[in-house]
């Protein structure tokens, strides 16, 4: 709840304390609320390589296994 009270008050999170909230920016610098609240990166990472990377991988072998079949 502080940081919540101290967004509403000062127009940022970060107080006296609490586990500094960083900025989020190219760094990808975030803030894991949990029941200890810890700074981290790349929250996302795993969903943008599976986006990017995984997906289209999986897509392009089903097309290629569906091109077989439909030969035969």
């Amino acid at each position: 709840m502080g940081y919540w009270a101290n967004f509403a008050r000062n127009g940022t999170p970060n107080g006296r304390d609490l586990v500094h909230w960083p900025l989020y920016n190219q760094n990808e610098d975030y803030l894991g609320i949990d029941v200890q609240q810890k700074s981290a990166k790349g929250l996302k990472t795993n969903r943008v390589k599976f986006i990017s990377e995984t997906l289209p991988e999986k897509l392009k072998t089903l097309k290629e296994d569906d091109l077989k079949h439909s030969d035969m």
